[in-house]
């Protein structure tokens, strides 16, 4: 027979494990209702033809899927115009914040004024950026085509969001001079967390400057690296505020990135099932490029 003591130690582990999932109530309640429904409900919406106001949605299966990979010329420029994003973040707004850390950890003069100006672009909201590069891109009142003919360059004055030539990059200066403090600052604390002791061993046994750098410091970074490389990217997929404010996804389809082209599809085309076939092909890929990064996360954090 259990005793009293047995029972009331049975029933104290039932009320500690109960406890435990009843803080997690909240959580679990909040994710399913504003992350994990929306998905299922996206889903199942693109299997159907619907305008959003029609009392019955049409089946037509996986015909949105087919029609995407068929016929939509446009959503695959909108993917190709993501990935040059994503190209020239990667490349030239970790290059140069990678650059710029390295400076002011080494001592650069005014590094606090550094830090506090590069920082300021992050915390200002997509919408304003975009205003405020769309004034400087201004082919009559901006300042970049001033700037240009008082130095004696008039040139090379552009209209650089109406020539399709010029658009997907400076939409792309803009979008890097958002986001680069926040890759500087990372940067910039990886470095001040590598111990002084390793470069001056590496001193003593005869390295050079070069061997410091190749051998120690980029090494050492390589998991910030990944990870600020995976972070761009998913940025630079799901960019649409900014792109909004600038250029509205032309001219012709030259800056279309795939956000807008669901929100497109979704709002003013009134084709919500078409556009939730779309949510639900760019949240694999994005699923697909979150789990690249856990695994060189993984692989590269310990060394």
């Amino acid at each position: 027979m259990p005793t009293a003591r047995s029972i009331r130690s049975k029933w104290q582990k039932v009320t500690d494990y109960l406890g435990n999932y009843l803080f997690l109530l909240p959580v679990v309640v909040f994710f399913s209702a504003f992350s994990l429904y929306p998905i299922i409900r996206t889903f199942h919406m693109s299997l159907y033809k619907w305008d959003g106001m029609a009392p019955v949605m049409e089946w037509v299966g996986l015909r949105n899927f087919r029609l995407i990979f068929t016929t939509d010329r446009i959503w695959w420029i909108s993917m190709w115009n993501a990935v040059k994003f994503a190209l020239l973040g990667v490349i030239i707004m970790q290059s140069f914040s990678l650059i710029l850390a390295f400076m002011v950890d080494r001592g650069a003069k005014a590094a606090g004024f550094y830090k506090v100006v590069f920082y300021i672009p992050t915390i200002l909201s997509a919408m304003v950026v975009g205003y405020i590069w769309k004034w400087i891109y201004d082919p009559y009142g901006g300042i970049l085509n001033h700037l240009l003919s008082m130095i004696g360059l008039p040139h090379l004055t552009k209209a650089w969001l109406s020539d399709p030539s010029y658009s997907l990059i400076s939409v792309s200066i803009a979008s890097m001079w958002s986001g680069f403090g926040y890759s500087f600052l990372y940067f910039l604390a990886a470095l001040k967390g590598i111990s002084q002791e390793i470069y001056e061993a590496a001193r003593v046994d005869g390295a050079r400057s070069w061997q410091v750098l190749t051998r120690i410091t980029l090494p050492m970074l390589r998991p910030v690296i990944t990870v600020i490389t995976i972070l761009t990217i998913l940025g630079a997929m799901q960019l649409f505020p900014l792109v909004a404010a600038m250029t509205n996804g032309g001219p012709g389809f030259s800056t279309q990135v795939p956000v807008m082209t669901i929100y497109t599809e979704c709002f003013k085309n009134h084709n919500y099932g078409y556009a939730g076939a779309m949510s639900v092909i760019f949240g694999l890929i994005l699923l697909v490029i979150s789990l690249v990064q856990i695994e060189f996360s993984k692989r590269y954090t310990y060394y």
